[in-house]
């Protein structure tokens, strides 16, 4: 048994949570306003365990879900604008993250630089500080199939256990081909229940990163998603002996 919600934070994304949220803040703030922002979502975490009360059993909830609801409101809260999504001009979407941020005194953010910072929100930091742990996950697979013949040839149906197990129907489940649905997603159903089902987006894309182009002989497809409002997730992976 943990001893408190900070303990079980610690765990988040296999330990490196504090450090993906770090490294991102401190690219986007000054070190100040990146620790304050650090500090708001250890607090939104907390809360959000304590009033939802989720049992600890619930990994999927305590070490993923949670942990990035707790991060997407502090970015909120903190007052990012909402236009990233709509902005035209590519340049200045690059400009305006490449410059820092200060949390001035209305909590607001302001830029220090002659840039507009209009499209710069919550959404593109959040997707930003999870894609560490995305392209983290596709490097390791890449290398250990280098290296695991084994692992490769077996990885498709690693992949069903690992991924839909307990919770999605099996279409095959082959050495070479593996399909299976998912019927339902706790990110989703969770998310939506905390009224933030837009960070599910990123969740999604992160299959897309971790699995695309892992080696030759492996292919990797998802074409339907629960989050726009398909029947089910569908996921498959196949196995080619030749190159």
């Amino acid at each position: 048994m943990k001893a408190n919600s900070i303990e079980l934070l610690k765990d988040a994304y296999g330990g490196t949570f504090e450090e993906n949220v770090k490294t991102v803040l401190t690219k986007h703030f000054d070190s100040d306003s990146a620790e304050n922002l650090w500090n708001q979502i250890v607090e939104k975490y907390s809360e959000l365990f304590q009033t939802l009360n989720i049992s600890e059993e619930d990994e999927d909830a305590v070490c993923h879900i949670l942990p990035s609801v707790a991060v997407y409101r502090v970015l909120e809260e903190s007052g990012a604008s909402e236009n990233w999504a709509a902005c035209s001009d590519d340049n200045a979407c690059v400009a305006a993250q490449k410059n820092k941020f200060t949390c001035t005194l209305d909590t607001r953010f302001s830029d220090n630089s002659s840039n507009d910072s209009s499209c710069f929100d919550a959404l593109s930091i959040f997707h930003e500080i999870y894609f560490i742990d995305g392209q983290r996950g596709h490097d390791y697979l890449v290398n250990r199939f280098r290296e695991d013949e084994a692992f490769l040839k077996g990885f498709p149906q690693d992949f069903l256990r690992t991924v839909g197990e307990g919770k999605c129907e099996v279409i095959c489940d082959t050495p070479e081909y593996t399909e299976f649905h998912v019927k339902s997603c706790r990110f989703l159903e969770l998310t939506k229940e905390l009224k933030c089902p837009e960070i599910c987006s990123v969740f999604c894309d992160l299959d897309t990163l971790m699995y695309t182009n892992m080696h030759p002989k492996l292919s990797y497809n998802r074409d339907k998603t629960l989050y726009v409002g398909d029947d089910c997730c569908n996921f498959f992976m196949r196995y080619v002996e030749k190159e």
